[in-house]
């Protein structure tokens, strides 16, 4: 049980003067290290996926002074949404995760709306998006294309709750990561081979590209 006599402490019976603050602090010279073997959580809901176990300050630091002006893009699948609005995920920061930075590779079907996530963060300062298009159409070895129009980033614009159509511009500050999420809408006869093209990000400190992989299956 649990004595709530003392102000403004819990005390638990069942460790009632078992150690003193003045001898939990002199033992600070027996402490060991311990390095921490893995993280569990009470229940699936309440667990902590990979995007939502934040990077070090130095992680960070590294990854954003590791792009161009410390605009970091990166494409993460609708299965990982970002979560943490001003934490880098850890995730973001090893070798394989790298390796997404400025390339978007998705597989689709036809006639399937894609969703994805472009993740921005930025070392310094604040960074106008203006923009996210397709240049150009996305090429198959056969010929077969498919539209720049299929492609749309719904944080510019779209469709508000009176009908009406809107664009914007948004932005990033530093010390914070933001989502813009994106559709990619495969037509109904699209050719089942692979795509490719460039994804061109307009902001304010200039023309960002990504290379574009999609897989039609």
């Amino acid at each position: 049980g649990q004595d709530d006599t003392t102000e403004g402490m819990v005390q638990y019976t069942a460790f009632a003067n078992s150690c003193s603050d003045e001898q939990w602090w002199d033992m600070d010279s027996d402490l060991l290290e311990v390095t921490p073997g893995e993280q569990q959580a009470r229940t699936v809901f309440d667990a902590f996926g990979p995007m939502e176990q934040a990077a070090t300050a130095v992680e960070a630091a590294s990854l954003l002074a590791s792009v161009e002006d410390g605009l970091l893009i990166i494409a993460e699948e609708r299965s990982s949404p970002i979560r943490m609005q001003h934490r880098i995920p850890v995730a973001w920061t090893q070798r394989a995760a790298r390796a997404r930075i400025a390339a978007i590779n998705v597989t689709a079907q036809p006639g399937e709306a894609y969703t994805l996530q472009l993740g921005v963060a930025v070392a310094n300062g604040t960074v106008e998006l203006r923009s996210a298009l397709l240049q150009g159409p996305l090429s198959a070895p056969s010929g077969a294309s498919i539209p720049p129009s299929a492609f749309r980033c719904l944080n510019f614009g779209g469709i508000d709750y009176w009908g009406r159509s809107f664009s914007q511009h948004v932005h990033i500050y530093a010390g914070d990561v933001l989502a813009l999420w994106c559709v990619l809408s495969v037509p109904d006869d699209a050719a089942t081979e692979t795509h490719v093209g460039q994804l061109m990000l307009n902001t304010s400190l200039g023309l960002r590209s990504l290379s574009v992989r999609l897989g039609v299956r």
